[in-house]
């Protein structure tokens, strides 16, 4: 029987400077025996909000609260629980801002779940998920669009579900817009095959621009056997990974796709034909 070590870290970066928490993130892992461990996994969240004023971390609390209250209570399937929880969200900021219109938000966030071996992703308004295996690198979505729609405003935002598979080992990486608009992809991507969460962080802070503000959080996810027996944990080494095959899903169906996500290009998978891409650069330290 096999199961997964989680470690989890966060990024907040203010002008510059590391800030020592990140009021914009949440991990909730259940005890594994739990029911809710059992049908509605480990859940992650990021969430970045922008308006003319910055965010007040009670605002924060409130969505994120909101985000984890209706997932957990929600009946039926992950997917089902991440739309649920993704549409409570956007509501709750819809009416703050009709309260509070002087200190109004927009917003994205992105929801990931493991449950055993399965990740599923959830992601509404502006922001991305980057999951890096030892055989390639996934981003979901496959792009952000200028048009998309955020949350808190006057149409609710469009829902995009994937699900995929951890083997041996998984980075998986939350990241604010921010990123993705001031930094290339391909560092990016070499942040998702870090050797470990240190190594992404670290080489995550050192592409952060001056005077911006950039948040992420990182989710390292080990396979470790469980020997009936004995009952104690052993890394498993022997097994080798197969590419994990990320799924859209629509309603709990999934629909496989070759690469539901960008196979973004890194140092050791440079990109397929096509212009030349940058190459990714190795993390230092």
């Amino acid at each position: 029987m096999a199961r997964l070590q989680t470690t989890v870290d966060s990024l907040y970066i203010v002008d510059g400077h590391r800030q020592p928490r990140a009021l914009n993130v949440r991990a909730v892992e259940p005890v594994a025996s739990s029911p809710q461990a059992i049908a509605k996994g480990s859940l992650f969240v990021l969430l970045e909000l922008g308006g003319d004023k910055q965010a007040q971390p009670a605002l924060s609390r409130l969505v994120l609260n909101t985000i984890q209250g209706v997932y957990y209570d929600a009946a039926g399937g992950i997917t089902g629980g991440l739309t649920e929880a993704i549409l409570a969200a956007h509501q709750a900021l819809v009416q703050h801002n009709v309260v509070h219109p002087e200190e109004a938000q927009l917003g994205g966030v992105s929801c990931a779940v493991l449950r055993g071996e399965e990740l599923y992703v959830g992601v509404g308004g502006p922001a991305m998920v980057l999951v890096g295996s030892p055989q390639r690198v996934d981003q979901f979505p496959s792009e952000i669009g200028e048009d998309v729609t955020p949350l808190g405003g006057g149409e609710a935002p469009g829902i995009e579900l994937f699900r995929s598979s951890v083997d041996s080992s998984a980075l998986i990486i939350q990241l604010a817009s921010e990123w993705v608009a001031r930094v290339p992809a391909a560092k990016l991507a070499t942040a998702a095959v870090a050797p470990d969460l240190p190594a992404c962080l670290e080489y995550l802070e050192g592409l952060v621009p001056a005077r911006a503000v950039f948040s992420a959080q990182a989710i390292s996810a080990r396979r470790l056997q469980v020997d009936p027996a004995s009952d104690e944990l052993e890394f498993d080494e022997d097994d080798t990974p197969e590419a994990p095959v990320a799924d859209v899903i629509v309603e709990e169906e999934a629909v496989a796709l070759p690469l539901a996500g960008a196979v973004l290009p890194s140092e050791e998978h440079p990109a397929p034909g096509g212009p030349a891409s940058t190459e990714a650069e190795p993390p230092t330290g």
